[in-house]
């Protein structure tokens, strides 16, 4: 402002106005509901019709640009912004008293930088019309510099010897064979098929020490976060487990947290990690996913802003965090168990253990498992005795639980190499271009999948090729043969 005070548009006396407002020496363009890539490539384009001075993160969801508006006339700046509001720019910020965000300053409601990402001093406007400052002391925003250097996590390089005698001791698991103190877990299935009261019965049963599906747990607090339930609802469903788990006495290691309509984003949890450490809470349950923050579940930036946290989550209260999620759309028989997450394929590699709630062939709902600190472990079948999920002890003795062999892990939608197996062994060595043809013949299977499977099946060493000309033939290993009578 170029004064103390200044008359507003009905004639009040203020510090903020347009009366009051000096040269206007930069056109600030604002792009507020894109994502971040798209606001950038705007930005770009922006660039060809006034020179871009610099970019800065709001930091909160986006970038302020600062264009040279001195050397344009008023009518190629009126144009210029008219443009950009046709193409979504916030129409706020072309008031002359509106307040900007400033470079490498911290946003006051959160305490993130306000980063700045580009600047060209070569654009800005001749030294006649902007202020005297000498940017020069600022070449490449030593704040942001300072702050970084004091962020910055490098790992220690060490022999193997002082690595394993630095190595954490293994953590105590919270659930027999699947999950760690401390580590993130998913826990997801198909829209409606009981996802929530699993993720309430598995709460329940490690804040009372009892078995869960028949794996022991280890005693612990529990945080039960509901982001999607009216709390009457929770209520009556956790009123309705007790019944069913004959165990209604108090339960003092259970919490609950009621975050429907009560919720700011993943911003919301860091805020609760002091009294999550001070109650000693070892497990923390998000239910679910989707509602932590507002992001677009296939963005991968936003997707690892959340995991991010997660991992801070963890590292900071020593807890296990299992988040609820849902699957893709289709059916869930088609796809392999590691791409059933809808969203970001950055959640497919994310978590320790991963347990998924389907249907196996029978239509039976059955709990399957992909661990990545814990040994493989059977699928469980289950039965349904609303609200609990039970083992189905009867389809387990049967064998319906038991896990698929090597050959039926290599799959491609409904096929597997356990497919080619027979037609490979009644025929070996075979040249591949006549195994697809009978493989074809029997199954249906067609030849990119067929070819799919090959490729992954001679990776997985199941199935052995030699050349011979220009064919290759393939025949299977000697201790992989179908025995047939």
């Amino acid at each position: 402002m170029c004064n103390e005070f200044g008359l507003s548009q009905d004639g009040k006396v203020s510090p903020r106005c347009n009366d009051n407002a000096g040269p206007e020496r930069f056109v600030v363009i604002e792009f507020d509901d894109m994502e971040e890539n798209v606001q950038v490539s705007m930005i770009k384009h922006l660039g060809q019709f006034l020179p871009l001075v610099l970019v800065l993160h709001s930091g909160g969801k986006s970038f302020h640009a600062w264009f040279n508006g001195c050397d344009s006339s008023e009518e190629r700046v009126f144009a210029f912004r008219r443009h950009a509001a046709s193409l979504g720019a916030d129409k706020a910020v072309f008031t002359r008293c509106q307040m900007v965000r400033m470079p490498n300053q911290c946003r006051e409601e959160n305490g993130n930088l306000q980063e700045l990402h580009y600047f060209a001093p070569l654009n800005l406007p001749p030294s006649t019309q902007s202020p005297s400052i000498n940017f020069d002391k600022y070449p490449r925003a030593p704040e942001l510099v300072a702050s970084k250097s004091n962020t910055i996590k490098v790992p220690t390089i060490e022999s193997l010897s002082e690595f394993k005698a630095n190595c954490s001791p293994e953590p105590d698991e919270l659930l027999e064979g699947t999950i760690y103190k401390g580590c993130k877990v998913a826990l997801a299935g198909q829209s409606k098929a009981g996802k929530s009261h699993l993720a309430m019965q598995l709460a329940h049963a490690i804040s009372t020490g009892n078995d869960f599906l028949g794996m022991s747990t280890r005693k612990s607090k529990v945080l039960y976060l509901n982001l999607e339930l009216p709390d009457f609802v929770v209520n009556r469903r956790y009123a309705a487990l007790e019944s069913k788990i004959s165990d209604n006495s108090d339960n003092p290691n259970l919490y609950i947290s009621n975050g429907r309509g009560n919720w700011s984003g993943i911003e919301s949890l860091d805020m609760m990690v002091d009294e999550i450490i001070e109650k000693g809470i070892g497990l923390i349950v998000v239910d679910p996913f989707y509602k932590v923050h507002d992001i677009d579940e296939i963005d991968q930036a936003s997707v690892k802003k959340v995991l991010r946290s997660f991992d801070e989550i963890t590292d900071k209260t020593d807890a296990t965090l299992v988040y609820i999620h849902h699957f893709n759309k289709g059916k869930a028989s088609d796809k392999n168990n590691i791409d059933l997450l809808a969203g970001s394929g950055v959640l497919a590699r994310d978590f320790d253990s991963f347990m998924l709630l389907k249907e196996n062939k029978d239509g039976k709902p059955v709990l399957e498992f992909i661990l990545r600190c814990h040994p493989p472990k059977e699928p469980i079948i289950l039965g349904e005795d609303y609200p609990i999920k039970v083992v189905d002890n009867e389809s387990m003795s049967e064998g319906g639980g038991t896990l698929p062999s090597e050959s039926e892990k290599v799959t491609n939608g409904k096929y597997c190499f356990e497919q080619i197996k027979p037609v490979l062994a009644d025929n070996e060595p075979i040249a591949s271009g006549e195994l697809q043809k009978k493989v074809e013949d029997e199954t249906g299977m067609k030849k990119s999948t067929f070819n799919a499977l090959l490729k992954e099946a001679k990776e997985c060493g199941l199935v052995k090729s030699q050349r011979t000309g220009k064919e290759i033939l393939y025949e299977l290993p000697e201790d992989e043969h179908v025995q047939t009578i």
